[in-house]
């Protein structure tokens, strides 16, 4: 609807007004002006001029909704204060009072406000948003499609010789529009410049989604001609389609269509006169064309460097269907009628060779050999680093990095590293790999490589061996041995730590009588034990056992290169009295 409109208004003193909102408005009413009195009843004519869409009076009371008439009345018996109209009409572009796309519509597009009132070009098709403004506010999306004729595009001018050959050269644009599945076919271009006529045939082909992998497709051909036509199929053959002929009718039936039938079809009618066709092609979405060929033993072929090399075969059983096959090797080369390629192991460089056929239906497709060559690393090291240096003798408890050196090996993308603790392989939780002086993902030339991770060492690593191995990861080499690394043993020093649990506190001592304190440490290298006593200082013992017979305060102290521990005993001292009541109690206790 638009918003070309009569508006009626009631004032004070119940004056009801009529008025038009544009005199250029392609509406007229009769009256133009209405007085009325509460009650009383009204009415009014509205009649539209030019062509229209429809007509209608939209009114708080007996509005009518549009009606294609050229002439619409609309009456009340009682007036009301409250009663709003509003006559409307929905023009048609033919009308010359809407040129543009509307008088007083708001209109935009892309976000941008238009001026509505301008003439459209080519260029402004696409979605308009359009407001409208009556006794309430409508908007929509409306799709605008600019349709225009055929257009030639030639020089302004040219300069030629006199009685020299001289041609024109000119192109020319077609607006079809928004074509459908039914506008594929044949159409002829025609061009004159009044002296000579040219024409031009071309094969419009249209692509459309219209088959599910599974279900059943019917393709229909009918042609009219005398002597009746006869039918013949251009397609991919596969088992699943047969061809049914019914009355001068010929049907495609696809059964459990699958992704070898998705490609074009072309249905040829002849007689004796001629013949026409028209081609359509199938497809799915989210599937792609299958293409019938095979590669033999592979796609993929993974060879040693400088080995013997192996042939690759390409093949494929639809040969009923087959145009054309040949080899297009890693230089560009074709091999034509040669269904073997040998690839050389020598070159590092080699590009993957590519198959290619042209089938009935689907054109041409190809399948690609991939190459790829490897080489086993010359050598492998491990070793053990807290930053930039390098450790050798022995490490303490703490984060190190594990470094894994691996010297010409090759393809760089595909190497990897198998790690072991001890015979145990383990796996890092994050594993940093760097190619010196190359591209990891595009060197195909062997290569130096480092893999690092870190670890945590403690006391329980002692005499422990690190090593890693080289591996690739591709399926066709699981099988073949790489080398490893030599064993990294590993010296852990620690601190000492004194066993306590032997050394209680207080140590109760019988006058006369000695009690032996045993002190043992933990640690690496082996803690040397001392014993002191506040009293009289450095004490002598054996192998960390101190006999002692008075009371004081005794310290055991661990010492070794990376640190010491020590631990302080009590030593208390019991009267004879309490002795010989225990002998006593031994002595009762025997009898």
């Amino acid at each position: 609807m638009t918003n070309t409109s009569l508006f009626v208004q009631l004032f004070v003193g119940f004056l009801l007004s009529v008025a038009l909102a544009d005199s250029n408005c392609p509406i007229k009413l009769d009256p133009t002006k209405v007085v009325a009195k509460h009650g009383d009843p009204v009415s009014i004519n509205c009649t539209a001029e030019g062509e229209h869409e429809g007509m209608g009076f939209e009114a708080s009371e007996n509005g009518t909704g549009t009606i294609m008439v050229n002439h619409l009345t609309w009456s009340v018996t009682s007036v009301d204060p409250s009663i709003a109209v509003l006559c409307y009409i929905t023009p048609s572009l033919g009308n010359s009072a809407f040129k543009a796309l509307t008088l007083f519509c708001t209109w935009v597009k892309n976000g941008q406000k238009i001026n509505s009132s301008l003439p459209l070009s080519r260029e402004d098709a696409g979605i308009y948003s359009v407001e409208a403004e009556g006794l309430s506010s409508r908007e929509k999306n409306v799709s605008v499609r600019i349709l225009y004729g055929p257009e030639l595009s030639c020089s302004s001018n040219y300069t030629a010789l006199e009685h020299s050959k001289f041609s024109l050269s000119c192109t020319v644009g077609v607006d079809l529009g928004n074509i459908t599945r039914d506008d594929a076919g044949n159409y002829t271009l025609v061009a004159s410049t009044g002296q000579q006529t040219v024409t031009q045939t071309f094969e419009v082909i249209v692509h459309y989604s219209n088959f599910i992998l599974g279900s059943s497709v019917s393709l229909k051909c009918s042609a009219r001609g005398n002597p009746r036509p006869k039918y013949s199929w251009i397609y991919y053959n596969t088992t699943n389609v047969s061809e049914e002929n019914d009355d001068g009718v010929s049907i495609l039936v696809i059964h459990n269509a699958t992704t070898f039938n998705i490609g074009s079809y072309t249905c040829l009618a002849s007689n004796e006169h001629g013949t026409v066709s028209k081609t359509a092609r199938l497809t799915t979405e989210g599937a792609q064309q299958e293409c019938p060929l095979q590669i033999i033993p592979a796609e993929r072929m993974v060879l040693e460097y400088n080995s013997e090399s192996k042939r690759a075969t390409c093949t494929t059983s639809s040969t009923e269907n087959l145009k054309e096959i040949y080899w297009r090797d890693n230089g560009g080369h074709i091999t034509s009628g040669l269904l073997d390629i040998i690839p050389d192991t020598r070159n590092w460089d080699a590009k993957p060779a590519v198959c290619e056929a042209g089938f009935k239906g689907i054109g041409l497709c190809s399948k690609r050999l991939d190459i790829i060559l490897y080489k086993k690393p010359d050598s492998v090291f491990i070793r053990i680093q807290r930053g930039s240096e390098t450790l050798e003798d022995f490490i303490q408890e703490g984060e190190y990095t594990l470094n894994c050196l691996i010297t010409s090996v090759a393809p760089a993308k595909y190497v990897w590293v198998r790690w072991f603790r001890g015979n145990e392989s383990f796996t890092p939780q994050k594993v940093h790999v760097s190619c010196i002086e190359c591209d990891i993902n595009e060197t195909r030339t062997s290569v130096n490589m480092s893999f690092s991770t870190n670890i945590t060492v403690n006391r329980t690593h002692n005499e422990m061996t690190f090593s890693c191995e080289a591996a690739l990861n591709l399926s066709e080499v699981q099988n073949i041995t790489f080398p490893a690394s030599r064993p990294l043993n590993t010296t852990v020093y620690y601190e000492p730590v004194i066993n306590t649990t032997k050394l209680s506190s207080p140590v109760p001592v019988f006058s006369g009588y000695a009690e032996d304190l045993k002190c043992e440490a933990e640690g690496n290298p082996r803690p040397k034990i001392t014993w002191n006593s506040s009293l009289t200082g450095p004490l002598e013992h054996s192998d960390g056992v101190l006999p002692v017979t008075q009371k004081g305060l005794y310290t055991c102290i661990a010492t070794n290169l990376i640190g010491s521990d020590f631990h302080k005993v009590e030593v208390i001292e019991k009267g004879k009295t309490i002795l010989l009541l225990l002998m006593l109690v031994l002595m009762n206790s025997s009898r």
